[in-house]
C-alpha cells in the first residue's frame, strides 16, 4: 500500500472540492520561444535572488515555479506534472508544490466550453442536454470537464472540453 502523503492528486468529496479557478482565454503569441525563454530565466533570477539575498523562504520558491509552469500552459503544465512524480530527484517542497498542478488545474470560461461542445456537435447545446453546467467540474492541462444531463436518456455524464489552442500549446 503506498503511503498516503505520496499520493500525488488524491480523490476529494464533492463537497469539499474547491472551485475551478476561471481565467480568460487568449491565443498564444507567435513569440512563444522567447515568452518561454524569458520565463525560465525570470525563475533562474528567482532562485539565486533567494540563495543570495533574501532569506530563503521554503516555500516562496516552489510556488513561483507552480506559477511559471501555469503561465507558460499546455506542455509545460504537463511536464510540472510529471516532475511532481520525481520525488527522488526534487526536493519534496517542490515536488509537492508541482503536485498541485495535477489537482487545482486552471479552467476557462463556460460560455468558451459552450461553444465548443456546440460547434462540435453541430447545433445548439440544449438539442443534446436537459442541463448543462457552466463551472467546470474539474480542470487539467489541456481541458476541462462539465457536467450535463442527456436530454433522451436522462442520464447526467461528464463532457471533456478540450482548452483553446491547445494544439499551439503543446507544439
Amino acid at each position: 500500500m503506498m503511503k498516503a502523503s505520496w499520493v500525488p492528486s488524491p480523490l476529494v468529496p464533492r463537497a469539499r472540492r474547491p472551485p475551478v479557478p476561471i481565467l480568460p482565454v487568449a491565443r498564444p503569441s507567435r513569440l512563444r520561444t522567447l515568452y518561454v525563454s524569458l520565463c525560465f530565466l525570470r525563475l533562474a533570477w528567482s532562485f539565486l535572488r533567494s540563495l543570495v539575498w533574501d532569506r530563503h523562504d521554503p516555500e516562496r520558491f516552489p510556488r513561483h515555479v507552480r506559477e511559471v509552469f501555469e503561465q507558460m500552459g499546455g506542455l509545460w503544465i504537463k511536464a510540472g506534472q510529471l516532475m511532481a512524480l520525481r520525488i527522488d530527484l526534487l526536493p519534496a517542497p517542490i515536488c509537492r508544490e508541482l503536485a498541485r498542478l495535477q489537482s487545482q488545474a486552471l479552467g476557462f470560461p463556460g460560455d468558451v466550453a459552450r461553444g465548443l461542445v456546440e460547434k462540435a456537435l453541430g447545433g445548439p447545446i440544449e438539442r443534446y442536454f436537459d442541463e448543462w453546467e457552466d463551472r467546470p467540474v474539474a480542470a487539467a492541462s489541456i481541458g476541462q470537464v462539465h457536467r450535463a444531463r442527456l436530454r433522451h436518456e436522462q442520464v447526467w455524464v461528464a463532457v471533456k472540453v478540450q482548452k483553446p489552442y491547445s494544439a499551439e500549446l503543446f507544439g
